[in-house]
């Protein structure tokens, strides 16, 4: 079962009420498990629960969630009994949300899967001036170069039986360019599990659709999902411009953090640059175990 999500609660996407709700829409089994140290909770973990013939895994995707300055051998120990919470023999496989968090699973049997990625945040908490100035000069050159012209942006909530042609552009163009992302079952499942939690918005100009950005809501938090931009969009800025305008939307609305995917310099400096440019911060993530 999926519980509520926790009211003033900044969460990672994958850790989120709504996504459990999502992949439960999916017909996978989620359970959402209060952590505690043996004196108290301590944090909450969402475990997708899968089995592979007579292999259970439990997966744990960026997480679990600590409650703020949480000692390391209270993880260590709620850890513990979270093991003791599922079924028999089950394989933890944990996307650590931070390096620190990986300390937990010291002098346990364990197998690192996966190096440590890093992602794009924004903090939205400033007031507009203030992201205004935290903004690179040539970012925030191309907004008002968007700006000028005849282009504007419509904000308006994701409509399945409008929209699939923008889902099928972005998924050419996800093929074309070789970027990963959730498929097209995963964002009209989420449509369908959180209503209203799916914003879309649009450049246009002359009539014409230019370019487009998917953002998904999760409590005071927002993730961008997915974005298409057409040539015309390309020269015009469009993305500066719809990246601008859901920053300002989604502040207006209480969200204090808007995470921009991943950035690796190294493998798609152009994007991470993008992303940097707006006034995010590239955060680092912990690795990926399996732990038995």
């Amino acid at each position: 079962m999926v519980f509520p999500e926790p009211q003033g609660a900044i969460r990672p996407l994958q850790q989120s009420g709504a996504f459990g709700r999502t992949l439960e829409h999916l017909s996978c089994k989620v359970r959402n498990i209060d952590l505690d140290d043996g004196t108290g909770r301590v944090g909450r973990a969402q475990v997708v629960l899968r089995r592979f013939g007579p292999v259970r895994l439990g997966w744990v995707p960026r997480g679990p969630v600590w409650a703020p300055g949480l000692d390391i051998r209270d993880k260590i120990a709620a850890l513990r009994r979270l093991r003791a919470t599922l079924p028999p023999r089950t394989r933890l496989l944990i996307n650590c949300e931070t390096a620190a968090d990986a300390e937990a699973l010291c002098g346990r049997p364990r197998l690192r899967m996966a190096a440590s990625p890093a992602v794009a945040e924004w903090d939205l908490r400033p007031g507009p001036e203030a992201l205004l100035a935290a903004q690179k000069g040539k970012w925030r050159n191309r907004l008002r170069h968007a700006q000028s012209g005849a282009m504007i942006c419509i904000p308006r909530l994701f409509s399945p039986a409008h929209d699939m042609a923008l889902l099928r552009a972005e998924t050419a163009q996800r093929r074309d360019r070789g970027y990963a992302g959730y498929p097209a079952a995963f964002t009209l499942a989420w449509n369908a599990a959180n209503p209203g939690a799916a914003r879309i918005f649009v450049a246009r100009a002359a009539g014409f659709t230019l370019a487009y950005m998917l953002v998904l809501t999760h409590g005071n938090s927002a993730t961008y999902h997915a974005g298409w931009t057409s040539p015309r969009g390309r020269a015009q800025s469009a993305h500066n411009l719809l990246m601008w305008e859901a920053a300002l939307w989604l502040r207006a609305r209480g969200v204090q953090r808007f995470d921009l995917g991943l950035a690796d310099p190294a493998r798609a400096p152009g994007l991470t640059r993008f992303k940097l440019g707006s006034g995010a911060r590239m955060r680092g993530l912990g690795s990926t175990y399996l732990v038995w």
